[in-house]
């Protein structure tokens, strides 16, 4: 075994585990989860099936060959719906959504003459392979590659539509998702240049390993960010998604008392110790901090308060900037300085929140305050 086989090995063994892990996540966007468990075992298995052929196993064993240009249709579908899942909230799996794996099922028909030949046929077929003289090859790696490119360009699409809707209200975990999966979107986005590329200049079996190979970094850079930034996998909690109740509060062992208790817990402990100053502060993070569990914390805020997390720590966000901004000692300060110093990640997120909860954007409020004191 070559080094680089060793290494698809290793990758293919590290994207199994990853999925494990995923499954057994019980918290969190489970639909996410569970979608990208299935782009890791799919990884998994196309990255082993190509390795038995690098290395001629399949002379051994050519029953298991052409298993792996099947799956390579799964992956693109599967890693869409995933970014679907984690862009748009209480997303579900409809019916129609199969249609995406329509390419996978015409890929099953078109090689089942394959699938049903003898042994003697797939190890003929193999060798024409190894000398770069397979048209069905060629047709069904350029189709996957069309395939690939069109996802991209729909993954890239909503991207932009996420980015755009959560100008509107800032989120750290919904930062990390997005930075996430804008990393996750460059990857895939190279490895299919490079994959172009050695289908142009090498189009050999041989040369699909260092194709692989990228994919295995991929998956090496997925455990990486996943022990660094848990949230990727868990998911942020469905009720400060939406900012509305996803499920009602029926089996909360929460007592009116205790909620009473806790609220005035969270106003003194915002007053005195200001966490919304903080631009990575969290709802998990905040109730650790009060000592309570994050389903009651969350509880609180939606039932007691009419607010989700985001709009909590907005509006405390929001109040702070306006005392900042009514002082004449700020005067000079511009706005972006502000928008930083009370917890927001960018000016455009601060306007945005800002006007939704004083009615005009920061320089409106900052000048008409001025002037009623002169």
């Amino acid at each position: 075994m070559s080094w680089i086989e060793i290494l698809l090995l290793v990758g293919a063994a590290h994207s199994v585990f990853l999925a494990l892990t995923l499954l057994y996540i019980r918290r969190g966007n489970r639909v996410a989860n569970r979608l990208f468990a299935g782009v890791l075992v799919v990884f998994a298995l196309a990255i082993f099936f190509h390795t038995l052929a690098a290395m001629d196993l399949i002379l051994e064993f050519p029953h298991l060959s052409k298993i792996e240009p099947p799956l390579v249709f799964l992956f693109a579908p599967l890693f869409y719906l995933y970014v679907q899942a984690l862009t748009k909230p209480g997303f579900a799996l409809r019916r129609k959504d199969s249609l995406h794996f329509l390419p996978f099922l015409i890929c099953l028909l078109y090689l089942a003459p394959f699938y049903l030949g003898s042994a003697q046929e797939k190890l003929h077929h193999f060798l024409v392979e190894h000398r770069g003289n397979c048209f069905h090859c060629s047709l069904l790696y350029w189709t996957t590659l069309s395939q690939i490119l069109i996802y991209i360009i729909l993954v890239a699409k909503t991207l932009l539509n996420y980015k755009k809707r959560i100008r509107q209200s800032f989120s750290s975990i919904e930062k990390i998702n997005l930075n996430w999966l804008r990393n996750v979107f460059i990857a895939v986005a190279l490895t299919w240049i490079v994959s172009f590329v050695l289908q142009v200049v090498a189009p050999t079996l041989q040369t699909g390993n260092l194709v692989w190979l990228l994919v295995s970094i991929n998956i090496y850079l997925i455990g990486y960010f996943g022990l660094r930034q848990p949230e990727v996998f868990t998911g942020p909690e469905p009720d400060f998604v939406t900012g509305k109740l996803l499920k009602k509060y029926e089996r909360s062992t929460l007592t009116p008392e205790k909620a009473s208790e806790y609220l005035e817990r969270l106003h003194r402990f915002m007053d005195l110790e200001r966490p919304h100053l903080d631009s990575g502060i969290t709802l998990p993070a905040l109730a650790k901090r009060l000592a309570t569990s994050t389903h009651h914390l969350s509880q609180v805020i939606n039932e007691q308060l009419h607010q989700n997390f985001f709009e909590f720590i907005n509006s405390r966000r929001i109040a702070e900037a306006q005392q900042r901004l009514a002082d004449p000692a700020n005067l000079n300060i511009n706005l972006t300085e502000i928008a930083f110093e009370v917890g927001f990640n960018s000016i455009s997120s601060f306007n945005a929140a800002f006007k939704k909860h004083a009615g005009v954007t920061p320089s409106q409020y900052r000048t008409a305050h001025h002037r009623k004191n002169e």
